[in-house]
């Protein structure tokens, strides 16, 4: 995803809407089927994902593109 939306992102775009990617890890190794329960426990090696929000928007300061971005905040504030 992340080339293809390099290689689109071109001066032809006048306005790119993203939204805040669903995870900030990807697992190392993904499994090609459902991970059958064998033990306790499971350990899954993660890696960073690739971050397509800041690659455009290196990519936008060039090519005067209007870029809006939309995420979630991650904490959960509680009402007392």
């Amino acid at each position: 995803m992340h080339s293809e939306c390099l290689k689109r992102f071109d001066k032809s775009v006048h306005a790119a809407i993203l939204s805040a990617a669903v995870s900030d890890f990807t697992p190392v190794k993904p499994a090609n089927q459902k991970i059958k329960r064998k033990d306790k426990r499971l350990t899954i090696q993660l890696k960073p994902t690739t971050d397509i929000a800041r690659d455009l928007g290196k990519r936008r300061r060039k090519i005067n593109c209007l870029q809006v971005l939309h995420s979630k905040p991650t904490t959960v504030l509680s009402m007392l």
